[in-house]
């Protein structure tokens, strides 16, 4: 367990850190049209992601699920809570459509960074970590049943429960990122109770695929959810995907971790 909290700490640190040399804590909000500064966000992001994975696996050097993702998850929401404070410029003016256009396809890419994050990891435990070990855990196996019964339920559970849970607080109380964290460990709580799902990469994906689809929805019908997405306005905080994906995905995997310590089986 010692090493666990050490290889988070380390990875998270890390990732920080890299992120902080590679500039990502000093972006605002960028607009998809600012093309040439927004896909250098994502491509660092992702690269972020990759190293993120490597470094905590290999720290751990023993496969912990959720580790890596909850690693990538508190890096990106640092960076993105640090640029509240690093900027000095105001607030980017920006139309309602755009901002969640922009959040649409940034937390689709976060989503796509996390794989990258899984993928480093698993790489590196197959690679390096799993190699000095006598006995070798066996290789991982999702059937179609798996994924029809379990996995793809999980993820849809948890966007669900927390979609419900965040809109009622922000239309009520207008607390929108404030209470992300708690809506999602509630939900990942609940899908992992009811599910059993122990993979933990859905989870990780379900705030960023939930993100990306509350804006799909805010886009398509701006009339009947005018005052979430007055309210959730990407544009009111500096890097609203990377707060909100990270928060998300922090609380979703907290969640599966506190079932499993309740109920490991």
């Amino acid at each position: 367990m010692i090493r666990q909290i050490i290889a988070l700490i380390v990875g998270t640190v890390s990732g920080y850190l890299l992120g902080y040399i590679f500039g990502l804590s000093k972006y605002p909000f960028i607009s998809v049209l600012e093309s040439e500064a927004w896909l250098s966000k994502i491509l660092l992001i992702s690269l972020l992601a990759f190293l993120v994975g490597a470094i905590t696996s290999l720290t751990s050097w023993k496969h912990t699920p959720g580790l890596p993702g909850m690693a990538f998850s508190l890096t990106l929401t640092s960076l993105g809570v640090s640029a509240i404070f690093s900027s000095t410029k105001p607030l980017p003016k920006s139309t309602l459509e755009e901002a969640w256009v922009t959040t649409a396809i940034e937390s689709m890419l976060i989503l796509l960074a996390t794989l990258f994050t899984y993928s480093a990891a698993w790489l590196a435990d197959t690679q390096v970590v799993f190699r000095k070990l006598a006995i070798k855990p066996a290789p991982k196996q999702v059937n179609s049943k798996l994924l029809l019964t379990q996995l793809l339920p999980c993820i849809a559970l948890t966007i669900l429960l927390a979609a419900l849970l965040r809109a009622f607080f922000t239309v009520s109380m207008a607390w929108s990122g404030k209470i992300t964290l708690f809506c999602f460990l509630a939900s990942g709580f609940l899908a992992s109770y009811l599910l059993k799902s122990k993979s933990t990469l859905w989870y990780s994906g379900a705030a960023p695929f939930y993100l990306a689809s509350s804006a799909i929805v805010v886009l398509s019908f701006p009339e009947l959810v005018n005052n979430f997405a007055l309210l959730a306005l990407p544009a009111k905080s500096w890097n609203y995907s990377l707060i909100i994906c990270g928060l998300g995905s922090t609380g979703a995997i907290l969640g599966h971790w506190l079932r499993t310590a309740i109920k490991p089986n």
